[in-house]
C-alpha cells in the first residue's frame, strides 16, 4: 500500500473513531471509550495539555537563544533534553493555570452566570 493511501486510511478510521465518541446517538454509542474519555478527571488534565501545547514552542525558543555555547547532540544529551523540557513546559504551565487561569475562570463564572432578581415595585 503507497504511504499516502496508508495515512488516507488511517485519517479516515481516526475520524471513524473520534465521531462515534462524540455522537449522542443511541445507535453508535461510545461504548468502553466514551466512558473512560467522560471521566470527569480529564478536563483539568486537557486544559493543561493544551497549555503545554500552546506555550512549548515559546518556552524551548527562550531556552536555546539563552545558551551561551552550543550543545553536543548525542542520544543521551537530547533525551535529558526532552525530560526535562518536558518537566519544566509542564510545571511553567500549572503555575501559570493557577496564576492567570483559575482567576480569570472564576471572573468568567462570576461574569456570565450572574443571576438577576427583578423585584416588582
Amino acid at each position: 500500500m503507497p504511504p499516502s493511501l496508508l495515512d488516507l486510511t488511517c485519517c479516515f478510521f481516526a475520524a471513524v473513531i473520534m465521531s462515534g465518541c462524540s455522537s449522542n446517538e443511541p445507535s453508535f454509542s461510545a461504548g468502553p471509550a466514551g466512558v473512560v474519555l467522560a471521566w470527569p478527571g480529564f478536563a483539568p488534565l486537557s486544559k493543561l495539555t493544551y497549555a503545554v501545547f500552546i506555550m512549548h514552542p515559546d518556552l524551548m525558543i527562550v531556552f536555546y537563544y539563552n545558551l551561551r555555547k552550543q550543545i553536543h547532540q548525542t542520544t543521551f544529551t537530547m533525551t535529558i533534553l526532552f525530560f526535562a523540557h518536558t518537566v519544566a513546559d509542564f510545571m511553567f504551565c500549572v503555575g501559570l493555570d493557577l496564576l492567570v487561569g483559575i482567576p480569570f475562570t472564576r471572573l468568567e463564572d462570576a461574569l456570565l452566570h450572574q443571576r438577576t432578581v427583578y423585584t416588582h415595585s
